[in-house]
């Protein structure tokens, strides 16, 4: 499969989900985003005209520059803002300024910072006014912006509440500081009974020690003494749930690219089709000779190494969500059973000779396998909240959905169908593995 096509349909692909889920936002950082991904696309419509056997190449830096980049950098500013980390954050900010793309956004969070740096009940009349004016800008930095001028104002009752909001939004439910936000809030309205439970919820769902110290220092400031031992118990406190906390690459994700990149090696180190000759799948083989095993090394070999890193991509970017909310384990055997999935789904087609028999290669079920979770996942999460963040997230997974399938169809080296039946794995499974855990289905109150 030439590799200036592959990378063509994933520019495309990227820039066209980049542009819906940005379209119609006014946050300075997403139109940025936004005309970015329209550029890219009218550079790749234009170039598969004129330049159709380079234009995969030629756009796909720009692409990793202009969106991947941004996003990635993006997430970090919001990230260590989050946890409070601004010296590490204008350091970021200074580098991110050079590059003329970012220096518009990243400006504004400057400005903020010098203002975090300086936090306390007093404030002055310039600072003020540098607030007031962040706080009516459209980006990001306005929604911090205008929770610390309802602390200035000592406005408790509405930061309480513009805060409880933030946090019940899908997008920041683990935000460190709109819990801070919050808590500051309760306290300050002589609401200790309801401060006690918070706290006690969110220190669980704090991602390390480090943050619930950190969490600790600041309220500690305002708390009166009675609560200081309220503060203390809390910061022992083990985390309950961790699956669903931003944290580094989880292990599940690890050992499913450790395995594929062993795959890799094998075919490198002991010939290509001394492995397939192993381990692909072949529907003569396995029902004939019963090396059923080949339904999962299927997903151990590859067609080359370009076919190796789509897929070790498609899990690295699809993996981490879902094994912190699954646990490692379940993740672990989640992929596995869905990589069988869609091994059963071709035999089973292959042996009603629907379609006809061929050996097929790549963990890519495994991967639409993942896909069909994060479906499965939206459709519960907007059901059980209503959220206009889920409803978001499930319309970019039906894209996704959509683009794979028009891609599937016009490269006859891939295989829609066994696609489609990863896809349909891994929606049963996620559902089927949910109805264990009682908490997903239940509505939030």
């Amino acid at each position: 499969m030439d590799a200036n096509y592959i990378l063509a349909w994933l520019v495309g692909i990227g820039a066209v989900l980049t542009a819906l889920r940005t379209r119609g936002r006014s946050e300075i950082e997403l139109r940025t985003l936004f005309w970015c991904a329209i550029l890219i696309l009218a550079a790749l419509s234009v170039g598969a005209l004129f330049l159709p056997s380079v234009i995969g190449y030629l756009v796909f830096l720009p692409w990793l520059f202009g969106i991947i980049l941004q996003q990635i950098l993006l997430s970090k500013v919001i990230m260590l803002f989050e946890e409070g980390e601004l010296e590490r954050l204008s350091k970021l900010l200074h580098r991110v300024s050079l590059v003329p793309l970012f220096r518009i956004w990243g400006h504004l969070w400057k400005k903020l910072i010098f203002i975090e740096k300086s936090f306390s009940f007093e404030i002055s009349q310039s600072e003020q006014e540098m607030l007031l004016q962040i706080a009516t800008t459209p980006s990001f930095v306005a929604i911090y912006a205008r929770a610390r001028l309802l602390f200035f104002s000592q406005a408790w009752d509405e930061l309480e509440k513009f805060s409880r909001v933030i946090l019940e939004d899908g997008a920041r439910r683990y935000s460190p500081f709109f819990m801070q936000m919050r808590l500051l809030a309760l306290l300050f309205q002589g609401r200790r009974d309801v401060f006690e439970e918070v706290l006690q919820r969110y220190m669980n769902t704090l991602p390390s020690q480090a943050s619930r110290e950190r969490m600790v220092r600041c309220l500690r400031s305002y708390a009166p003494e009675e609560l200081h031992s309220a503060l203390f118990a809390s910061v022992n406190v083990s985390v309950k749930d961790d699956s669903t906390l931003p944290q580094g690459m989880p292990l599940g994700v690890q050992i499913i690219l450790g395995i594929l990149l062993s795959g890799f090696f094998a075919q490198l180190l002991f010939g290509h089709e001394r492995v397939l000759s192993l381990f692909a799948f072949d529907p003569y083989l396995i029902i004939v000779y019963d090396q059923w095993w080949r339904l999962l090394t299927c997903g151990l070999v590859h067609a080359g190494g370009l076919h190796f890193l789509s897929n070790s991509l498609g899990i690295f970017l699809l993996g981490p969500f879902l094994a912190r909310y699954m646990g490692n384990i379940r993740f672990l055997s989640f992929f596995i059973l869905a990589v069988i999935g869609a091994s059963l789904w071709m035999l089973m087609l292959m042996w009603f000779s629907l379609i006809d028999p061929k050996p097929m290669i790549g963990a890519s079920g495994g991967v639409m396998g993942l896909v069909g979770g994060y479906f499965s996942f939206y459709i519960i999460s907007y059901w059980k909240s209503g959220s206009l963040y889920h409803r978001e997230q499930l319309k970019s997974v039906l894209v996704i959905i959509a683009l794979q399938t028009l891609f599937d169809i016009s490269t006859p080296q891939v295989s829609f169908l066994a696609h489609f039946g990863g896809l349909l794995s891994g929606i049963s499974l996620f559902f089927f593995t949910s109805l264990f855990s009682r908490r997903v289905w239940e509505k939030d109150s």
